[in-house]
């Protein structure tokens, strides 16, 4: 770290901010029962409208040294659910580089989840699947060429800073009668099958999964990183509180 630090050189901090509307949807649903469900499937007759908002903004921040970027910070609310099944992929699609024009070393952003719990990218009005590489091609580029269109808009960070808190939040852990833990047990060996239905096999894995903790409660670590350029968090749990607690 010492090595680093003498290593440190100046930049500029540039910021920018637009909105990427069609990429993200709420995924529950009214439905004309008088129900909530949760990603009801593309084209159902039965949806009335989204249950929830969404959040399309996109703010950019851009890292320059000499008019050049070397780097770039961004978030966008959206759970990028394209890999199906057990496979092990990125949970968010990278854009592509940021183009020779205005860096020469084809820099990439780095893009970070936002807020987006019940926020994913399935247009349920649109038949086609969305699943893949292609999808996941199709997501990121469409990020990445909003970002690059950001940059002549791009305006200088007067009092660049960056605040940063950390505290330790204790969780009481969800509890779960004798039948229900030896039944999650029993339901392990049907996950990532078809047998078991998708939500069944959700909670039945939790279940398992905090058994083995062996205790009631969990200490979180939480951090947060906020650029007082965007006003925006960076980093902070985005699935403990509503998944364990």
């Amino acid at each position: 770290m010492s090595r680093r630090i003498g290593k440190l050189q100046p930049v500029e901090l540039e910021v920018a901010k637009t909105t990427v509307p069609g990429l993200s949807f709420n995924r529950r649903y009214h439905m004309k029962n008088g129900s909530v469900q949760f990603n009801p499937g593309k084209t159902n007759e039965n949806i009335v409208r989204s249950a929830g908002p969404t959040d399309p903004e996109l703010i950019f921040l851009a890292i320059k040294r000499k008019n050049e970027a070397l780097a770039g910070l961004t978030s966008f609310a959206l759970h990028a659910d394209t890999v199906v099944g057990l496979t092990t992929a990125p949970t968010f699609p990278l854009p592509r580089p940021i183009p020779a024009a205005h860096s020469r070393t084809g820099v990439r952003v780095v893009v970070r989840q936002w807020a987006m719990r019940d926020i994913n990218h399935v247009n349920v009005s649109d038949p086609r699947p969305q699943k893949g590489g292609e999808e996941t091609e199709r997501i990121g580029n469409a990020l990445g060429n909003r970002v690059v269109s950001l940059f002549p808009s791009l305006k200088p960070v007067a009092r660049p800073g960056l605040i940063v808190r950390s505290t330790t939040v204790t969780v009481p852990l969800q509890q779960y009668r004798p039948e229900q833990i030896a039944e999650a047990r029993d339901n392990m060996k049907r996950i990532g099958g078809k047998e078991l239905p998708f939500l069944r096999q959700v909670e039945s894995y939790k279940i398992v999964d905090l058994q083995l903790r062996k205790t009631n409660a969990l200490a979180l670590p939480v951090q947060c990183f906020v650029s007082e350029a965007t006003r925006r968090s960076w980093d902070c749990p985005v699935r403990y509180f509503p998944n364990w607690g």
